[in-house]
């Protein structure tokens, strides 16, 4: 629960970062919310409200995570919701250029 802090820009400088360390066998597990386009629980919705008044970060969608992730050439592998109430994922990524 890191990337939800920042805006898209803030989260690309981290990724990229981060990418730079990785190799072949590495994958980036992103622990965060991954809001449904529409009916979203309250818990998640008020996270989202939340980060956007104090610190200009936002609760991301799967197709806002997605985009996000593609514009540092990261595939998304899997994404697992582990807590309904709050929306709560495990996002698995890799950088494309270690797909075989």
């Amino acid at each position: 629960m890191i990337l939800h802090d920042y805006p898209d820009e803030k989260c690309r400088d981290i990724l990229k970062n981060t990418i730079s360390a990785m190799n072949e066998d590495s994958v980036i597990l992103i622990d965060e919310i991954v809001l449904p386009e529409v009916g979203a629980i309250w818990r998640a919705t008020q996270m989202d409200m939340t980060m956007m008044t104090a610190l200009a970060g936002k609760e991301r969608s799967e197709k806002e995570w997605f985009a996000l992730l593609e514009s540092v050439d990261l595939h998304v592998v899997k994404v697992w919701k582990y807590t309904e109430e709050s929306e709560d994922c495990i996002i698995v990524a890799k950088p494309k250029r270690f797909l075989m």
